[in-house]
């Protein structure tokens, strides 16, 4: 029942790949999450006004890095194969992850939102928060660490489309800038940009969890 099921989801999703150019990538679009994500924003920002960690006419910017799954990994003995990273097509399997929140008070309903890691800055970039739909650290109470200082004036800088984690090394990001790809890389404490055909050819690992990386 579960292979018919994976295998239903996994049609529909290849024929609803084919219903976008190539060169079009708009995830916020493709996940259906339009909604979902204006309640993340809202909901974080809720979150650092209330700890008072800006004022209340301070302009704030937030900067996501989405947790999402590749629903082929739910296949048995799936391998990932570089062709469909290299043109692209991987993105019509990806599915976003949730935070299942309880509100405070005795009868509400629990609430899923969008699971990310995300920065918050002021207008010119200057780091005040981190964190997630559940809870933020502010950033200005201490001295944040130099590296998230860097990648958040770094994502301002840039002000790309999205920002994701498929589950490999962490601190490789995929980016999507103007419907192309890119690799982002914090690992080691320093930001560097990889162009995509060449990460994929040679890191594929670093972005794919490895246990799907057929080995050579």
């Amino acid at each position: 029942m579960i292979m018919r099921t994976l295998f239903i989801i996994i049609v529909l999703n290849s024929s609803w790949c084919f219903l976008y150019s190539q060169d079009t990538i708009n995830m916020i679009d493709r996940l259906h999450i339009k909604n979902e994500f204006k309640e993340l924003e809202d909901r974080i920002e809720y979150l650092v006004r209330k700890a008072k960690i800006v004022n209340e006419t301070e302009e704030l910017k937030q900067f996501h890095i989405f947790g999402l799954y590749n629903i082929l990994f739910r296949v048995p003995n799936y391998k990932a194969y570089k062709e469909e990273y290299l043109d692209g097509s991987f993105v019509c399997y990806l599915m976003p992850n949730y935070y299942n929140i309880k509100p405070q008070g005795l009868f509400k309903k629990r609430k899923s939102y969008l699971y990310t890691r995300t920065y918050i800055t002021d207008s010119k970039g200057e780091l005040v928060a981190t964190g997630d739909v559940r809870f933020i650290s502010n950033s200005r109470a201490y001295k944040s660490s130099l590296p998230e200082n860097e990648l958040a004036k770094f994502l301002f800088d840039k002000k790309f489309d999205m920002l994701f984690y498929m589950g490999g090394v962490y601190g490789y990001f995929t980016a999507i800038k103007k419907s192309k790809l890119c690799v982002i890389s914090t690992f080691g404490g320093e930001i560097e940009v990889y162009e995509w055909e060449y990460f994929v050819n040679n890191c594929l690992d670093k972005i794919v969890p490895s246990q799907f990386i057929e080995e050579k």
